[in-house]
């Protein structure tokens, strides 16, 4: 099924689920996916594109075709860049089961600062369509996680038709503010011990009220 081009709006969200998933033994888009999409959605992300991976509609979200099939989330995200034309395009990897709304709408807050959000508890305002955006973890970018600007789609193709692979050289590709975000909210799950691990913690979080401790219960002295 033929991905129908969409408008040009301002922001889309592109997932990434082309990877082989061959750690986790099954498709991991399918399985985290639906998560993923719905902290973008939820966090005012729209419209929402999936690169590779799963057929169109799986998921409730379009699939566009990775142009690079195979060759690693560069070629993914320069996909996306391309598809979306202008604006600014927020890339996330298919299995992070911990991202959350309030962490979209932090990482986009330099977007919207007349919003009322603190920008300056996380970026300088981006007051250009040329600055990308990228979520940090103790000062160090995690690539993976970002908001790029589509005008630096040739520039990434061209880096793709020299050769190379390397997310990180989107950083070279022009100017970006580092947005800071809880580590937790990014951890990937390439394998499916990881992510019970990360879904049994999460668990018993929800489960546990505030005035408990793990093993005690109400009236215990």
């Amino acid at each position: 099924m033929q991905l129908a081009r969409m408008g040009t709006p301002a922001l889309m969200g592109a997932v990434m689920a082309g990877g082989a998933s061959r750690r986790f033994g099954s498709d991991k888009s399918l399985v985290m996916g639906p998560g993923v999409i719905a902290a973008l959605r939820d966090g005012g992300v729209d419209p929402i594109v999936l690169v590779g991976g799963v057929s169109s509609g799986a998921l409730g979200a379009p699939t566009l075709a990775d142009r690079y099939p195979g060759e690693g989330p560069l070629g993914a995200v320069a996909t996306a860049l391309s598809y979306a034309r202008r604006g600014h395009v927020l890339c996330v990897p298919c299995d992070l089961p911990r991202l959350s709304p309030e962490a979209v709408r932090t990482l986009l807050a330099p977007l919207h600062p007349s919003d009322g959000a603190s920008v300056a508890d996380h970026a300088p305002a981006v007051e250009t369509a040329e600055t990308a955006i990228v979520a940090t973890v103790n000062g160090e970018p995690q690539y993976s996680v970002a908001c790029w600007p589509a005008s630096w789609a040739n520039a990434a193709h061209q880096r793709l038709r020299q050769g190379e692979r390397r997310l990180r050289v989107l950083l070279e590709l022009g100017p970006w503010v580092g947005v800071e975000l809880d580590p937790d909210l990014l951890i990937d799950a390439d394998e499916p011990e990881t992510l019970a691990h990360i879904r049994a913690k999460q668990s018993a979080t929800t489960d546990t009220p505030d005035d408990l401790t793990p093993g005690s219960a109400p009236g215990s002295a």
